[in-house]
């Protein structure tokens, strides 16, 4: 394969896990905003193909990215509040 057609694939499947990333902010941002008292049951882990969050405090703290991932893919592509401390290793696959 050429490199500019493995660019364009790589371009393509960001811009798809972006996508998912965004459903799932969503999702969970709006899931946070309805929560009951802490009787009910949350998810304090989120761990996709491009990145793991862990939830607390009303919010998402970024701990970990996919390998070629950046931080700002991330940042642009996670609606609800995003935690970054520090330097984010990438994930090891």
């Amino acid at each position: 394969m050429s490199q500019n057609r493995l660019k364009n694939m790589r371009s393509v499947i960001l811009s798809i896990l972006g996508i998912l990333i965004i459903i799932v902010a969503f999702s969970l941002s709006k899931s946070i905003a309805n929560s009951n008292p802490p009787s009910r049951k949350e998810a304090s882990k989120v761990v996709k193909d491009v990145y793991f969050l862990e939830v607390k405090n009303n919010a998402f703290y970024l701990r970990e990215r996919a390998p070629g991932v950046s931080v700002e893919e991330i940042k642009v592509a996670t609606e609800g509040t995003l935690i970054i401390e520090g330097d984010i290793p990438e994930m090891i696959l």
